[in-house]
């Protein structure tokens, strides 16, 4: 069974005016998962997942590496590295008041999350909504100042952990995924207020402690059945969330 596959932002590199700089991705993290890294040039370093026969990584092939630190450090350099860029563009002229303003406040809220993850109980489901944040952050500051694109933390089902390696998310994983980073851009275009994010986000945390339970009950796997169930309850969250949406009459600021 497969995730349904949602948008993501494809930006490959960070450019800042005249120069090019580097930016090394978050890792990822998660106490009840292993992991499989592999490099750009195709060798895997640790390898301990299974692969489907169409390619995509199987449902009881758990997806994360260890690295909480690593993980913790990235997210606050990418933090940083906004609020810089937004500082910079609105020096430049590039950026309104108000524009400047929308952008820090919602650094600020991202920010206020993250101080509540740390490297002893960081987990995979706590750090894809942060990095989902600073992704749609970073997206919305394009759509101000084009001149600056800033590179996705997460690019598809992949979690950049370090330049040239990524870690595979597994299709249940990738699933919450597209629903995080739908929240993340829901909230960042004021479609989503603050409250309504957090429920959602509940109610995807609800979600992950049931699986982590089928998990331990499984030796680490999901039956077909609870694998469709969770997909089912993540359909749900999709809908609610889509409806949201779909009745906001939040203000945007262009």
């Amino acid at each position: 069974m497969k995730a349904e596959r949602g948008s993501t932002f494809l930006i490959a590199s960070l450019v800042i005016a005249s120069g090019w700089a580097t930016i090394c991705p978050a890792a990822l993290a998660d106490e009840i998962q292993q992991s499989r890294m592999v490099t750009t040039d195709g060798s895997t370093q640790t390898e301990t997942t299974t692969t489907t026969s169409s390619g995509t990584t199987d449902l009881n092939a758990p997806s994360a590496i260890n690295e909480p630190s690593m993980m913790v450090g990235a997210i606050g350099n990418r933090r940083e590295l906004l609020e810089q860029l937004i500082s910079d563009e609105l020096a430049k002229g590039h950026l309104s008041e108000a524009q400047a303003a929308n952008l820090r406040a919602q650094l600020d809220a991202q920010k206020a999350t993250a101080t509540k993850v740390t490297t002893t109980n960081v987990t995979t489901y706590k750090v894809l909504p942060m990095a989902t944040d600073l992704d749609a952050i970073s997206a919305r500051l394009q759509t101000y100042s084009p001149t600056v694109k800033v590179t996705p933390l997460i690019v598809q089902n992949r979690f950049f952990v370090a330049e040239g390696k990524y870690v595979d998310m597994n299709d249940l994983l990738y699933r919450r995924l597209g629903l995080e980073a739908k929240i993340s851009r829901a909230m960042v275009y004021g479609q989503l207020n603050s409250l309504q994010a957090a429920d959602l986000r509940a109610q995807l945390d609800l979600i992950a402690s049931e699986e982590a339970s089928f998990r331990s009950g499984n030796g680490g796997g999901l039956s077909d059945r609870e694998a469709k169930r969770l997909y089912t309850e993540y359909d749900r969250v999709g809908s609610r969330i889509d409806h949201l949406i779909s009745t906001s009459r939040i203000h945007v600021i262009e």
